[in-house]
């Protein structure tokens, strides 16, 4: 970006692009740069000032780890409302799918492309969140593996990212308000122990009180590398990581990268943090500004104002709200694809999925270069169930946009259902070339156990455990899926095992650990159910009664239990859709005897 004011960017003011005949919003506008798209109900002046510090941003990400800069070509959408309260309802959703207080803004990957959410664009810690999050996806798009200590200190770097508008700089490296005290211990955590594989995983279990104190070393360690020495060792971030790629141990990688062993570096380190921290002012590249120096801007039509509330809704969870925001949006403008088609997947998130795929199947046809469209015809077509077609669709909008990782777990699925487990395998293998979030290998256990193969469930909660480690509940749960595969398959001892491995992890007092405890046969199903307080809990608690009742063979007992959780269940647990997914494994095994 040139060095030149971001507050003198051109305003292009147009109404062309509203379909014909359809009304005029009245307080949403759309604003197009270069790499982004901005739409809200928020003032022209705040969608515009907002969008020149993401696409400042943008530019910057890439300026000391180049390895990072986002993709060309590919565009961005922030959807910014016009106060903190008309945001609440679009937020992420808590345990009992009400809006999470405190929450001022947030960065998410959709099937639809990224996406920036904030209540307004003016306040600080609401964009060092979407920072943060921002920068999480573009190393898990980036990198393969990396290590915790990497992907959370350079989340951290970029979060207090600053532009200056009359100077045209950018600044990096400004000490993280929640970092700064943890910078002062008395002990320090030794910076072998810091980098390790699985170093969070051990503090978790074993110090608590030190997590705070890992998370600042990490950012320390990678603002040491960015900016000690006037840059030099910039470069040795990459060439750590390359040697990880390249099978060398960790404390080979290390000593290859930095040039000398643990405890010199731990040294350097120390006294790096003693001075000052300094912080860089870059000069913005004026490609950048340049495609950000004129917006067009454009008021939208209902219907597409309507549509792009009801979807965000929908990525949500917010099912009876996205509704009728689509609804309305379909009254508008009943051609409107993005309406349609989100329509159709909160349709699939109901579990109607012949009423979904009715309103796919024609839109497909009707828009056949929308991999979207496909995708969610996909997951109808699975849930019928259309196997074969499902995985048509899946592999046409694998086609259509091959960086989709939605669409190759789709893909993946329906090859595992079909038993083309090479096929299946190398889709999930893109699937984290894409994006190396070890979520999607939780979300393939889960539907693995409804397709009957829970040997592959088994396999991708283990792989899980093994890479995210057990230090919260994502790794716990997911073990808990891990045991019931097991189990199905008759591997006791491999399900036992793995809950023991969660054990040193799981708070005593913890609902978790009553989760723990039946699962491992240490209380019984009324002394479970008994100690739920609420109904997150009892999903839980008649979600894993539900399974082990039906590997007793008592299959009645079991779906008696499973049925609890479909008419009465918290739709946004994990459970409810394991339970919901077991239901249907039982009704085909049923019609197939």
């Amino acid at each position: 970006m040139p060095a030149r004011s971001l507050a003198c960017l051109v305003l292009l003011t147009l109404v062309a692009g509203v379909p014909a005949g359809a009304e005029i919003s009245k307080d949403w506008i759309r604003v197009e740069s270069g790499n982004f798209v901005g739409m809200g109900n928020a003032s022209e002046s705040d969608l515009r000032e907002t969008i020149a510090q993401l696409e400042a941003f943008r530019s910057g990400i890439g300026r000391l780890l180049p390895g990072l800069a986002a993709p060309s070509g590919t565009v961005t959408t922030l959807i910014l409302f016009k106060s903190p309260a008309a945001f609440v309802e679009f937020g992420p959703r808590d345990e009992k799918n009400r809006p999470r207080q405190g929450v001022g803004g947030f960065f998410t990957r959709t099937i639809r492309g990224d996406r920036f959410v904030m209540g307004t664009g003016r306040d600080e810690s609401t964009l060092r969140t979407a920072y943060h999050e921002y920068v999480h996806a573009l190393v898990h798009r980036r990198l393969v593996d990396v290590p915790s200590w990497v992907d959370e200190g350079v989340a951290d770097l970029y979060s207090t990212f600053k532009a200056d508008p009359k100077k045209g700089t950018v600044t990096i490296g400004i000490v993280p308000p929640a970092r700064a005290q943890s910078l002062r211990p008395t002990f320090w955590i030794p910076l072998k122990d810091v980098v390790a594989p699985d170093a969070a995983t051990q503090l978790w279990t074993k110090h608590p009180e030190q997590v705070p104190l890992w998370y600042a070393e990490s950012w320390a360690f990678v603002h040491f590398l960015a900016f000690s020495s006037t840059g030099a060792r910039g470069p040795q971030l990459a060439t750590y990581l390359n040697a990880l790629q390249a099978n060398k141990t960790p404390d080979a990688a290390f000593v290859e990268a930095f040039g000398a062993p643990y405890a010199q570096i731990d040294r350097e380190l120390r006294e790096y943090l003693r001075a000052p921290l300094p912080a860089v002012r870059l000069a913005l590249d004026p490609p950048a500004v340049q495609s950000a120096a004129t917006l067009a801007v454009r008021r939208m039509s209902v219907a597409e104002a309507q549509a792009a509330q009801g979807c965000l809704l929908s990525d949500n969870g917010a099912l009876e709200a996205a509704e009728r925001h689509l609804a309305a949006a379909l009254a508008d403008d009943a051609t409107n694809v993005e309406a349609r088609a989100c329509l159709g997947g909160v349709r699939v998130q109901q579990r109607r999925a012949a009423e979904a795929v009715a309103m796919l199947e024609p839109l497909a046809a009707n828009a056949p270069d929308s991999a979207e469209v496909h995708y969610r015809l996909g997951l109808a077509l699975m849930d019928l169930p259309r196997r074969d077609d499902a995985a048509r669709a899946f592999t046409r909008a694998t086609a259509l946009n091959g960086d989709l990782p939605e669409a190759w777990l789709g893909l993946s699925l329906a090859a595992l259902a079909d038993h083309r487990d090479a096929e299946a395998s190398a889709a999930l293998e893109q699937v984290l070339r894409l994006d190396s979030s070890v979520g999607w290998l939780r979300a393939r256990a889960s539907r693995a156990l409804a397709l009957d193969r829970a040997d592959a469930a088994a396999a991708d909660a283990r792989r899980f455990v093994t890479r995210h480690g057990l230090a919260d509940d994502d790794g716990v749960y997911t073990a808990f899926i891990g045991a019931i595969a097991y189990r199905r398959m008759g591997q006791d001892g491999s399900a036992d095992a793995l809950l023991a491995e969660a054990v040193p992890a799981v708070d005593p007092k913890s609902w978790t650990a009553r989760v723990l405890s039946f699962m491992q046969g240490r209380i019984d199903a009324k002394a479970f159910l008994d100690a739920a307080h609420d109904n997150g809990d009892r999903t839980e608690a008649h979600a894993y009664i539900g399974f082990a009742e039906i590997q007793a063979g008592r299959i009645p007992e079991g779906k008696t239990h499973l049925q609890w959780i479909k008419d009465k269940g918290s739709r946004n647990y994990t459970e409810y859709g394991l339970a919901l997914g077991e239901l249907d494994r039982l009704e085909r095994l049923a019609r197939r005897n």
